[in-house]
């Protein structure tokens, strides 16, 4: 299908997840003592929003999940996927 967990960007597109109302992982995770998005970038404050929550990162999960704020989780936990899919 060519989808992949969503990198978020900018605000925008965290407000619009926000909006979906339900808890979701996106494309985040620890590697070593740094965060990644799944497209390789490293998580900066330059490049779109970093929107933990009160308390996160936690330290001890290495998956991220968001509604309004982001939340490290133990990556095992279900939740929904929040995918997106290049326009190419």
């Amino acid at each position: 299908m060519g989808a992949d967990l969503v990198t978020i960007d900018s605000e925008e597109e965290q407000a619009y997840i926000s909006g979906l109302g339900r808890w979701g992982w996106i494309g985040l995770q620890r590697r070593g003592t740094s965060w990644t998005w799944v497209n390789g970038r490293p998580l900066s404050i330059s490049r779109g929003p970093v929107i933990w929550g009160s308390g996160q990162p936690s330290k001890t999960e290495d998956c991220v999940m968001t509604s309004s704020h982001w939340e490290d989780y133990p990556c095992y936990s279900k939740f929904y996927p929040i995918c997106e899919k290049s326009a190419k």
